[in-house]
């Protein structure tokens, strides 16, 4: 990994030196991830989430993603979920197609949120994430505005198909049944 970093500009480098040094030293990262990734809102790791939440709109997104990797001539056939950050990562950097770049860009401020919140932490993926955002495009005011609303309020929710429980009181078990 080393050598294949070795020709990065040095901004983006050495925040992946420094992740390859924890790693090397860890002997509980797998651990780390899963109480990082898998455990915190924040967190994700799948892009979508961040701008659709568990909604239906979601699967939409999705289905977009997964044109966007056929238009531009690449199959996903992976495990997960086609907007998981490594995947799209992945077709970034192996793909000569612009798309690859609008892809990742159109969801600038999930990338935005899930840096700012490795940052919190102190994790050691928030030089990862950094690096991939220094990598990118300068983020422009609105973009800046749009994630901080995302951190302060969280991905949407979906309240479709709940509206005709009403107020309800609470349950009781009939003792008569």
């Amino acid at each position: 990994m080393r050598a294949l970093i070795d020709p990065v500009p040095a901004e983006v480098r050495t925040p992946l030196l420094q992740f390859i040094d924890v790693a090397e030293a860890s002997d509980d990262l797998g651990r780390l991830y899963v109480n990082t990734f898998d455990l915190k809102r924040k967190c994700s790791l799948y892009l979508t989430y961040y701008a659709n939440g568990d909604t239906r709109k979601r699967g939409t997104a999705l289905v977009t993603i997964l044109e966007a990797y056929r238009a531009a001539g690449w199959e996903f056939d992976a495990q997960e979920l086609p907007d998981y950050l490594p995947a799209v990562l992945e077709f970034s950097a192996m793909s000569d197609s612009e798309i690859a770049a609008a892809l990742l860009s159109s969801h600038r401020e999930g990338v935005e949120v899930l840096r700012a919140a490795l940052e919190g932490m102190d994790s050691p993926w928030a030089g990862v994430v950094r690096a991939v955002t220094l990598s990118l495009p300068p983020i422009d005011a609105a973009t800046r505005e749009r994630y901080l609303d995302l951190i302060n309020e969280g991905p949407p929710t979906e309240t479709v198909g709940l509206s005709f429980l009403g107020n309800l009181p609470p349950f009781q078990v009939r003792e008569d049944a």
